[in-house]
């Protein structure tokens, strides 16, 4: 019995060379696998041409043009309402995969059909195991954190660190830069929640999910190669301060107003503690990386502290990153 068929959702943002090479690797061995692929690149107003260079190189490729940058949530909507597949399967275009690794995920979902999201095998460029699955969020995370403490072993309650992915087990969430979803649940609780602009999107659509009543699995199925980083890269502060957006968004909208004010401030201490130790690592020789690091805090505490934004700041999105090593 041939497996359902998989409609592939990537969203790009200025990054052509890295849709391009994904690309190449879904269709170099179609012929191989038995799964019916329909590809879909989700284009968020790039600067880059990567709507036209897809086009043209890969004219089998549907390619869906934003009119503004939604983020990735807004791309993944704008795939999925286009996608005429059973599956979705929702990759970054820092990933490297192959039709055949598909395949194995569109037969896991076959075979396990309590399943609603699921997220297989995640390896770096190295192929070596990366964490892709975590539990819930919580401020107990944002205080270790803060204080550096979870980088004791035992004291991470955040990832799955101490068990390699070597059988199927149910996960709290999974990482959106390889994610199958059953189009069907995905279009029941409408779609990704696009308030949050980048991050948190995809734990977000996982607890959603579950409480929908289907489960998510980690399974390690297939090879999917995650270069990490991808258009993020470019933007050093607005991906700090969005990443820093979408946990206090987080909060608000699974614990409420109270653990939201929690968080902005344990993040805000974040900060606080950071900036010392940095300070002095940058006065070295090779401090390069404390600097842009030192900056990245030093700006995020003026945002933090800025509560003319709300409870919930925004993000600006057309100030240029150069301050801080992009």
């Amino acid at each position: 019995m041939p497996p359902p068929g998989v409609s592939v959702i990537i969203v790009n943002w200025n990054t052509r060379d890295e849709a391009l090479r994904l690309l190449s690797g879904l269709v170099t061995g179609a012929d191989e696998s038995e799964v019916e692929l329909e590809i879909i690149v989700v284009d968020n107003q790039s600067q880059d041409g990567s709507a036209e260079t897809i086009r043209r190189k890969y004219p089998g490729v549907r390619v869906v043009e934003q009119a503004e940058n939604r983020g990735f949530a807004g791309g993944v909507n704008a795939g999925a309402r286009v996608a005429t597949q059973p599956l979705l399967l929702l990759l970054n275009t820092d990933v490297e995969t192959s039709p055949v690794s598909i395949e194995e995920v569109a037969r896991y979902m076959a075979r396990v059909p309590r399943v609603g999201v699921l997220g297989p095998r995640v390896l770096s460029p190295k192929r070596r195991p990366q964490t892709s699955a975590w539990r819930d969020p919580s401020l107990l995370w944002l205080m270790l954190a803060a204080f550096g403490v979870n980088r004791i072993r035992g004291l991470n309650f955040e990832r799955y660190r101490d068990r390699e992915a070597t059988a199927p087990v149910e996960a709290d969430c999974v990482s959106g830069c390889a994610m199958a979803i059953r189009r069907d649940l995905l279009h029941e609780l409408g779609g990704f929640d696009e308030d949050y602009f980048m991050y948190f999107e995809d734990t977000d659509f996982c607890i959603r999910a579950r409480r929908h009543g289907a489960e998510v699995h980690h399974a390690p199925v297939g090879e999917f190669l995650h270069e990490e980083g991808g258009a993020s890269r470019t933007v050093r502060l607005r991906t700090f301060l969005d990443f820093r957006r979408s946990q206090i968004l987080f909060h608000l909208k699974h614990r409420g107003v109270g653990a939201a004010v929690v968080a902005r401030a344990l993040l805000v201490l974040a900060s606080v503690l950071h900036v010392p130790a940095l300070a002095v690592l940058a006065l070295t020789r090779r401090g390069h990386k404390a600097r842009t690091h030192l900056r990245l805090h030093w700006k995020g505490l003026g945002w933090l502290l800025n509560l003319r934004g709300g409870l919930v700041p925004d993000v600006d999105r057309s100030a240029q990153d150069s301050a801080c090593g992009a």
